[in-house]
């Protein structure tokens, strides 16, 4: 009976009734953790913050500038081919796919600061930096979109090539 005692007094604290166990107590603190926490950040973690904001939107604005130059490029030599009479036209509507993405990445890209900058700045940054993450995964998605429907381009032009010299060769 003795060990029964000391058991529940070793499991217990002094301001709380007999029958509140230190269990109990850490369950309750933890319950009590779960609130969301709304603060504002401080000024240090606003800069750094930006700058990996803007690190990330200089990398994504760089692809898509890379991928717009290939595309452009295709274009170009889709054009000449089709001049010389190749069948191109599943080339060029890979491309036009390819630009179609990275003019919706672009429009996404050219609003993103004005989101960095109220995210930052915001009472509640754990929420808006969701809507802001959903966002670069948009634009991330675009430029992926793009950069696939670029090399199914490039496959189909060199097809149309490989075809055309070979029926040149065949007459």
């Amino acid at each position: 009976m003795a060990s029964a005692q000391s058991e529940t007094a070793t499991n217990t604290t002094p301001d709380l009734p007999p029958s509140t166990t230190t269990e109990s107590v850490s369950a309750a603190t933890v319950t009590n953790n779960s609130s969301p926490r709304r603060v504002a950040l401080n000024a240090t973690a606003q800069v750094r913050l930006t700058n990996l904001c803007a690190n990330i939107s200089n990398r994504l604005d760089a692809y898509v500038r890379r991928i717009g130059n290939v595309t452009a490029r295709l274009d170009s030599r889709s054009t000449k081919m089709a001049a010389e009479g190749l069948d191109v036209s599943a080339a060029n509507s890979k491309i036009a796919e390819a630009n179609s993405a990275l003019d919706r990445a672009r429009a996404a890209l050219a609003t993103i600061d004005i989101e960095v900058a109220a995210f930052v700045g915001s009472e509640n940054p754990k929420e808006r930096w969701s809507m802001l993450k959903s966002k670069y995964a948009t634009v991330k998605d675009d430029i992926k979109a793009a950069h696939k429907a670029t090399v199914e381009a490039v496959l189909l032009l060199k097809t149309a090539s490989a075809t055309s010299a070979n029926n040149v060769e065949a007459s």
